[in-house]
């Protein structure tokens, strides 16, 4: 599936694991400003929402950026530019179904050590 977002995945410390940015590196960490942003809406989901999963959006004038975090270890992080293309509901919603499944994936490998 082909979106028109930019799309960056990372552990919940701002860690890259893929993206669909070019000329941008996997396996750096994110700016500190994205890191900062994904650990304070890490600890809301803790200690406020207690639950494993959780959504936050943020909307300017000209921006859209959604972070969902999944299973508490994975962050996806969903940015758009005013102007560009919209991606299907059911196209986000699919990759967000793949990385839900995927976080989950981690969670087990990591506990049948």
């Amino acid at each position: 599936m082909k979106l028109n977002s930019k799309v960056i995945v990372s552990d919940v410390n701002g860690n890259v694991i893929t993206h669909s940015i070019k000329g941008f590196s996997t396996g750096i960490q994110l700016r500190e400003d994205l890191r900062d942003y994904i650990l304070s809406c890490n600890v809301l989901r803790e200690n406020f929402l207690t639950s494993d999963s959780a959504s936050f959006s943020a909307i300017s004038d000209t921006k859209k950026l959604q972070l969902h975090i999944f299973s508490f270890v994975l962050a996806v992080l969903l940015m758009v530019d005013e102007g560009a293309a919209v991606d299907s509901p059911e196209d986000i919603e699919a990759l967000l179904k793949e990385m839900k499944v995927f976080a989950e994936l981690i969670i087990d490998a990591s506990e049948e050590e």
